[in-house]
């Protein structure tokens, strides 16, 4: 270092080889950032198919799920739609057995009730009486 008119003067050469200390520090830093940055977006590639072969594979999953709840669903709609029918038909047969049985039954009381009329019309007393026992089993 020199003086020069009162300030202090640095040699152009002395100044090179600071500067140029400092300079090639600053690139072996930028170099040492440009491989880490390398590698980083090496690693974005797999990772976004990664990402992208997951969300394919979640959305098959969902896809067979919804088709598996859709194929219990219309399984289970199947069975009870069976069991309907298969209810209804036994309260038709239950019905139409009692219904016939009404029938049997008014049927035998309109009979017994011709048969009393027309003892009463006709009949004598002895035939009354008689006739009186089985129209009260009624």
């Amino acid at each position: 270092q020199q003086r020069h008119r009162g300030h202090a003067c640095v040699l152009v050469a002395d100044a090179f080889e600071s500067q140029r200390s400092i300079v090639e520090g600053e690139v072996r830093m930028l170099k040492s950032r440009l491989v880490e940055t390398n590698e980083a977006v090496l690693r974005f590639p797999p990772r976004l198919k990664e990402i992208s072969d997951q969300r394919a594979e979640l959305e098959d999953q969902i896809r067979e799920t919804i088709r598996e709840l859709h194929a219990d669903l219309e399984l289970s709609r199947v069975e009870f739609l069976a069991q309907l029918r298969q209810l209804a038909q036994q309260k038709l047969r239950t019905l139409g057995a009692q219904r016939r049985d009404a029938e049997a039954v008014r049927a035998s009381l309109e009979r017994a009730l011709v048969f009393a009329n027309q003892y009463l019309r006709a009949g004598r007393e002895k035939e009354v009486v008689a006739v009186s026992a089985m129209v009260v089993r009624y």
